[in-house]
């Protein structure tokens, strides 16, 4: 409670894969339901937000594994299918890229945290 979107996302990747990123751009929020299995009745609706952001730094620490079975790096045609609720993740990479195209992946965040 009380803290900044930003500086939650900035602190879950830290939490969760070991990495410090600062976060650039903000890219929008989907809302979706999200299920086991897409088409079953357990489907709970869900409000995600996405940002874009860079590593902070090269060091690496060690991520939770309760949270992250592995961790990896992928090209924009090959990432998981899985990181985002069924037929959003194809809308979000689109609007990923056109904020990289657009402002180099940096966008007004007049709103940052201080």
């Amino acid at each position: 409670m009380g803290e900044h979107p930003i500086a939650t996302a900035e602190r879950e990747v830290r939490e969760e894969t070991g990495l410090a990123v600062t976060v650039t751009g903000y890219i929008g929020v989907w809302v979706d339901e999200y299920a086991t299995e897409p088409g079953r009745g357990d489907a709970e609706t869900i409000n995600v937000a996405y940002y874009h952001a860079i590593r902070a730094n090269e060091d690496e620490g060690s991520f939770d594994a309760d949270e992250v079975s592995e961790l990896g790096w992928f090209h924009w045609d090959r990432v998981p299918a899985d990181l985002a609720p069924p037929g959003t993740l194809e809308t979000v990479l689109a609007a990923a890229r056109w904020l990289l195209a657009e402002t180099a992946g940096v966008s007004p965040l007049p709103d940052r945290p201080r």
